[in-house]
């Protein structure tokens, strides 16, 4: 049997003359629908160092949504997407699901209704090959994105732990994202990086709190005036007590998150710490000073979110993150005066011009 050995400073340390094989893991992989069997050698001892994570008393607040995550720390904070490289391609999986219903439609005629539904009790299903070929597919693709989303997450958690030791998130059930965002949901896996997230910190000797996010009510809180404040969803920007300081809604969550105490918020805390914050969140393009003389104008913050209010400099946009290559892409907001390095995405509120373009799967519609 060939055995392949990267040729990596990892790898020499790990294969080093001292360390014993202890036994052998056999495993089954099924890989463009065939069969194939590995084999993973487990050494004694301690795995070699890869990354060297920061200690407990850096703290990191995380505020999670359904597609993307804030964090904050006394030096860094961003706005990071979950999982950028993952492309579910959906027109190539709704052409493949729809070619196996129509083989097991055409291979089993006797077990549907006249009406096209599944007649209810126990029945014999035949499959074909060429049914087979496509369910095997089928489930390629789904395990390439499960690997892809996999690495992604890994990548963004080491991330995580290089900067801080003790990461507070905001407690959520990731059911209902499913059942409120269910698309985002299934291409980011935000309750997969959850979990994930905590058991690497749990092995790193790190340390994951989870917060009660119906006893902080963290995207309600104003420290300026100790009020609580409801917002609707699409209103991504958080106003500064009565002053014309904007910040990021989520930004705003992962600072709190990041101060937040057991017994709840600490207000003479967070006022201590925003002149920092506020600094790094300005930085970061996640804050930005709007005074307002029309007081009816300066009551909804909401109100620069739109697509006709606003200039051209308080757009949202897309920033290149430091850790690009490993993290995909922070969003931030360009500063007054400043100018976009990017265009914005599809799914920001930004007019766009639709064009429908032809592809492999049909007749498509496309933004520019």
């Amino acid at each position: 049997m060939p055995y392949m050995k990267p040729d990596t400073g990892y790898m020499k340390e790990a294969r080093a003359s001292d360390r014993h094989v202890k036994y052998c893991r056999i495993v089954r992989r099924t890989l463009n629908g065939v069969k194939r069997w590995f084999v993973q050698l487990v050494v004694e001892g301690l795995p070699p160092v890869r990354k060297v994570y920061a200690s407990k008393c850096e703290v990191v607040g995380i505020d999670p949504g359904s597609s993307r995550i804030a964090y904050f720390h006394e030096r860094h904070a961003a706005i990071v997407e979950v999982a950028p490289h993952v492309d579910l391609k959906e027109p190539k999986i709704r052409l493949l699901q729809r070619r196996i219903d129509r083989s097991r439609r055409a291979n089993n005629p006797d077990n549907y209704n006249p009406d096209g539904t599944v007649k209810k009790g126990s029945s014999t299903w035949n499959t074909s090959n060429r049914g087979r070929r496509t369910a095997a597919k089928l489930a390629e693709h789904h395990r390439c994105l499960a690997a892809t989303r996999k690495r992604d997450h890994g990548e963004l958690v080491n991330d995580l732990l290089q900067i801080g030791g003790t990461i507070k998130i905001e407690k959520n059930n990731y059911r209902s994202f499913q059942r409120c965002f269910g698309r985002s949901t299934n291409r980011r896996g935000m309750g997969e990086f959850v979990e994930h997230l905590k058991r690497k910190a749990e092995s790193a000797g790190c340390e994951v709190i989870e917060l009660n996010a119906y006893k902080l009510k963290m995207s309600q809180y104003d420290p300026a005036t100790d009020a609580y404040r409801k917002k609707p969803l699409k209103e991504r920007w958080h106003r500064w007590g009565n002053t014309g300081t904007l910040v990021q809604r989520d930004a705003m969550s992962a600072f709190l998150a990041c101060h937040a105490t057991e017994k709840g918020h600490d207000r003479a805390l967070l006022l201590e710490k925003w002149t920092t914050a506020e600094a790094l969140l300005s930085g970061s393009g996640l804050c930005r000073h709007e005074p307002c003389s029309d007081p009816e104008v300066s009551k909804d913050a909401s109100g620069l979110t739109k697509p006709n209010c606003g200039s051209k400099a308080e757009r949202e946009y897309m920033v290149s993150s430091p850790f690009a290559s490993v993290r995909g892409i922070f969003w931030g907001t360009t500063p007054p005066g400043g100018r976009a390095h990017a265009r914005p995405p599809s799914n920001t509120w930004r007019s766009h011009t639709t064009k429908f373009v032809k592809s492999d799967y049909g007749i498509e519609k496309a933004f520019i």
